[in-house]
């Protein structure tokens, strides 16, 4: 049980901030001869004091360990860097594990597992290890650091690059707050936004170049303005579930949604249970698809399952809940756990296989050698998990998000399941995809699919497959490095999109929104109420039936004479749902090659996208959305959450 995302302070500096900080080990160093065999050690403790980050100014509460690397340069290019830190016993004990350079975060592993390891490049100069005693019961911690040789990639970052066209919303519809999602019914050829107060529906006319969309809110009675604002559509059944978040105001342990369903596009409501009791009280998300074998649905309820999963905040739960629903989310069988202490932080949101199997990506499992990027996997129908990480990643800011190919087209012949693919914005910074063919045992083909942008820090990550060899990945990314969520950060952000037509083997990289920022300056993911936090938590991305790339994100850079390249961070704090839709190239369903997306594909890593802008826009004013019948002091303690990967 794990009560941390209500009892950690969030942290507002950066990792060399911690000058104050008064118990400092001995410097240490290492070169080519210290591997994983013979490796750099240090001890420091006992601790008794438990603090958070933002306490360690305070005398001899952390630890501050000034690193020197000093290797080879055939060792800089071939291995990197680990530092782990173990305390023992008891289990309760909690430390955490920062890396920084000068002003810059590098890695980190925060949560709540021993060992905590974190993992970077090995480039010469001096770095800064510095320990948090988070829940000390009188422990000592040991470090150990080395060098390990770098993962294989065996991936391509050029290939064919799809067009995107955007489409900004009148301001007419509210399309107004951060934390979107979006939804196709291949019935009906619609798309679907949901936001804190919002259901919008949206129609493209593609009789018109470019392309123009219709914007109509039908928002269900039940919503409201929540902690979190989900959104699931059903692509074969045409059905949409919204989902608002709500908990219990005295433990703040617990909790359920506000929920409706539609199945003609919001033109009637039908309102749900909202959740499998008992259930978490954050960060919620639904996903449906097809039931796993010997499980099939029951006539006349709804043919494919819907699963409902949460975060626990508090010590009643595990740290995560999933519940089926066998009527389309009208009503939920019992939560299940998912996950106590072999994951840690928020989970993504959940997605389903057309063989049944279930995953829900979290940004820090363990696995692989140590916490790093994973996935709980159930091929049950939701009764039991398991967990796994991808060997070499390492915990980062944003959920990750997982998808699978929805046919067998292009799927290996000797492959019983259908391809998993894993994006992810690593610890390190960049926006990786990870590959498995065996529902996630086993991963591989890892790229850097920012590479070709130079992209050093990216945010929201969001995947989405077609055939079984086709996927792309929707994410937030900027090429300047550093602390992004500094409020001394100026990077400037823009919506990428990264697609493969060969299985993860080769990538093709688009810059969706070229001459227009989604944000300029930081960008906070540790909850609570923060100046640089307008975009709040995540995106989302969904497929129509021919196969494009939909997705929607908060802009926060509004076009106006104020919020262009270059503009100072203050004049983009804005978050309007904004849609992108493919507009060239093949689309992730090969058989639809001939008939979409008929303007050829770019073979340049930053082309310049067909875009269409409506007149007006909205504006979200303020920060995150509160739920209005808690206490403001309650509501704010529930969203502070734990950084599970570098310290800004």
């Amino acid at each position: 049980m794990n009560p941390r995302h209500i009892l950690a302070q969030a942290c507002a500096v950066a990792v060399l901030g911690f000058a104050g900080a008064a118990l400092a080990s001995p410097p240490v160093a290492i070169t080519d001869a210290n591997t994983e065999a013979n490796p750099v050690t240090f001890s420091a403790g006992p601790y008794v004091a438990r603090t958070a980050e933002t306490d360690c100014v305070s005398p001899d509460v952390c630890d501050d360990t000034a690193l020197t690397v000093a290797v080879t340069p055939e060792a800089a290019a071939s291995r990197r860097v680990v530092v782990r830190i173990d305390w023992g016993e008891p289990i309760q004990a909690d430390f955490d594990l920062y890396v920084a350079q000068g002003e810059d975060s590098i890695a980190a592993s925060a949560s709540t597992t021993d060992p905590e390891i974190a993992r970077f490049a090995a480039n010469n100069g001096v770095y800064n290890i510095h320990v948090v005693p988070y829940q000390p019961f009188g422990n000592t911690y040991t470090a150990k650091i080395y060098l390990e040789p770098l993962p294989p990639t065996g991936t391509t970052v050029s290939g064919p690059v799809a067009g995107f066209q955007i489409f900004a919303p009148p301001a007419k519809v509210g399309a107004n707050g951060g934390e979107p999602s979006i939804g196709a019914n291949w019935k009906t050829g619609t798309a679907v936004v949901g936001n804190s107060d919002a259901a919008i529906f949206i129609t493209f006319d593609d009789g018109k170049t470019p392309a123009t969309a219709a914007w109509e809110n039908r928002p269900p009675s039940t919503n409201a303005i929540s902690f979190d604002p989900i959104l699931f559509t059903d692509r074969e059944t045409g059905r949409t579930v919204v989902s608002q978040l709500v908990t219990d105001a005295v433990l703040f342990s617990t909790g359920c949604s506000l929920s409706s369903v539609t199945d003609d596009d919001g033109k009637t409501w039908v309102p749900a249970e909202g959740c499998g009791p008992p259930a978490g009280a954050d960060h919620q998300g639904i996903g449906g698809g097809p039931y796993a074998p010997p499980l099939a649905p029951l006539p006349p309820l709804n043919q494919n399952a819907v699963y409902y999963c949460a975060q626990a905040v508090g010590v009643v739960l595990g740290d995560a809940t999933c519940s089926r629903s066998d009527d389309g989310g009208l009503t939920y069988g019992p939560g299940v756990v998912v996950y106590t202490s072999e994951c840690g932080g928020l989970h993504g949101h959940p997605r389903v296989a057309p063989d049944g199997t279930v995953y829900l990506p979290n940004k820090a499992c363990a696995g692989g050698g140590g916490l790093g990027q994973g996935v709980a996997v159930s091929t049950d129908n939701g009764l039991t998990w398991r967990i796994g990480a991808v060997p070499g990643s390492t915990p980062g800011a944003s959920d990750p998000s997982v998808a699978t190919g929805l046919t067998d087209a292009g799927k290996p012949a000797a492959q019983a399941s259908n391809t998993v693919y894993l994006g992810y914005c690593d610890g390190d910074g960049r926006a990786k995809v990870a590959v498995s063919r065996d529902r996630g045992s086993t991963w591989g083909d890892t790229a850097d699919v920012g590479q070709a942008a130079a992209v050093r820090n990216c945010v929201f990550p969001a995947m989405i497959a077609g055939d079984d060899d086709r996927a792309a990945l929707f994410f937030i990314g900027t090429s300047t490095p550093g602390a992004f969520q500094s409020d001394a950060f100026t990077g400037e952000w823009h919506a990428y999109v990264a697609t493969t037509y060969d299985g993860g083997k080769s990538w093709g990289l688009t810059d969706a929104t070229p001459d227009d920022p989604v944000q300029i300056g930081c960008i906070w993911m540790q909850g609570g109420s923060n100046p640089c936090r307008n975009l709040l938590d995540f995106n989302d991305i969904t497929l129509d039936k021919e196969g494009r790339p939909l997705f929607v994100f908060a802009d926060g850079c509004i076009p106006s004479a104020k919020c262009v390249p270059g503009a100072l961070p203050r004049f983009s704090r804005k978050a309007v749902d904004t849609v992108g839709r493919q507009s060239s190239c093949r689309t992730l369903f090969s058989q639809h090659d001939k008939t979409v997306g008929a303007a050829p594909c770019a073979e340049s890593a930053r082309p310049v996208p067909a875009r269409a802008r409506a007149e007006g826009r909205g504006f979200l004013i303020g920060g995150m959305p509160l739920l209005l019948t808690l206490p403001l002091a309650a509501v704010a303690l529930l969203r502070r959450r734990r950084p599970t990967a570098s310290r800004y």
